[in-house]
């Protein structure tokens, strides 16, 4: 089994981004590869698909940092749109916008949801499955990638992950490591080999 997972740089006022010292970490797995993608919307998915050239990966696990969340969200559906509650990193605001024309309206994700639903709760990780992966980049990259991969093998996935103590953030809700919540990361793909 072969995965890709992804992360992005850091957005906004938050000079670090979760998802980035996430994927750092899991450099170091053999069976992993990672990829960090730029929070602006005309060229993140260029990014990606031009890492992807002539690569193949069972899933596709593409990560999001939420800073208002308290856990692990595991995105269920990507919607058709652009709706940019903040600026991306290049000044880009976008609103009311199709990410892609003639699509439908929204895509769901190939993950086993009920399964990594129930694990997680077997092993105590705080864990949902969300119904929203928002308007911003990590939607796009969610939709765009699902669209891409329709119909193939491959399987997408969008997490969304909270804050970790190593961010310093003073209005940060939680209380996890960056090592706990890697560990927790590894058992949900861990899942998705059985």
């Amino acid at each position: 089994m072969k995965i890709l997972v992804t992360g992005f740089e850091p957005f906004g006022d938050i000079s670090s981004n979760c998802t980035q010292l996430i994927v750092d970490k899991f450099k170091s797995e053999s069976l992993v590869d990672t990829l960090i993608l730029p929070v602006v919307t005309t060229k993140c998915f260029t990014v990606l698909e031009t890492f992807l050239a002539g690569k193949e990966y069972d899933f596709i696990i593409l990560l999001g940092q939420a800073s208002k969340r308290d856990r692990i969200s595991i995105e269920r559906v990507a919607l058709n749109v652009l709706d940019f509650p903040i600026a991306d990193n290049e000044g880009n605001l976008i609103a009311h916008k199709k990410i892609i024309e003639n699509a439908s309206d929204g895509i769901f994700t190939g993950l086993p949801l009920e399964e990594l639903q129930r694990t997680c709760k077997e092993k105590s990780i705080q864990a949902e499955v969300s119904n929203s992966a928002g308007t911003y980049i990590c939607n796009e990259i969610f939709f765009r990638t699902l669209f891409k991969f329709r119909n193939s093998r491959t399987k997408v996935g969008f997490i969304h992950l909270p804050l970790v103590l190593e961010q310093n953030i003073s209005s940060n809700r939680v209380n996890i490591t960056l090592n706990d919540l890697y560990q927790n990361l590894k058992i949900v793909l861990g899942i998705l080999g059985k």
